[in-house]
């Protein structure tokens, strides 16, 4: 069994000759020495539930967050129109990385989530 670690330490490939796989280390080893592969950047709860371990310092840890517009906001109509959503919830899968493309989308549909004035509203569909 290989230990998981970003980056690999492994390389694999098929052998016809062999009628199986090879997996052959990227750097030198010593006799005993553990060897690890990436098992790829998941989630926690991806690597639990399909390898049966967790990454305590993952960078690719991630949350389900549910945003829903409020119904009395007087200003829904318009933002329905400018998304073109038509589910009033709308699940984000985010890092906790503000550099991570998922987080700012997040982020910024937080903003214009909150947005009550129509003037704003209506500079953006302008623009």
């Amino acid at each position: 069994m290989l230990n998981h670690r970003r980056p690999k330490q492994t390389s694999w490939f098929y052998s016809d000759e062999k009628k199986g796989f090879i997996i052959e280390s990227l750097d030198d080893l010593n006799r005993g020495e553990q060897v690890c592969d990436s098992y790829g950047r998941k989630c926690n709860s991806r690597f639990f539930l399909n390898y049966g371990f967790i990454n305590v310092d993952n960078d690719a840890n991630e949350v389900a967050l549910k945003v829903a517009y409020d119904p009395d906001d007087e200003t829904l109509p318009m933002k329905e129109k400018m998304t073109a959503e038509s589910s009033p919830v709308k699940t984000f899968r985010i890092l906790a990385s503000t550099e991570e493309e998922n987080t700012v989308e997040f982020m910024n549909f937080i903003r214009f989530t909150e947005i009550r004035d129509k003037n704003v509203l209506l500079e953006l569909m302008v623009n």
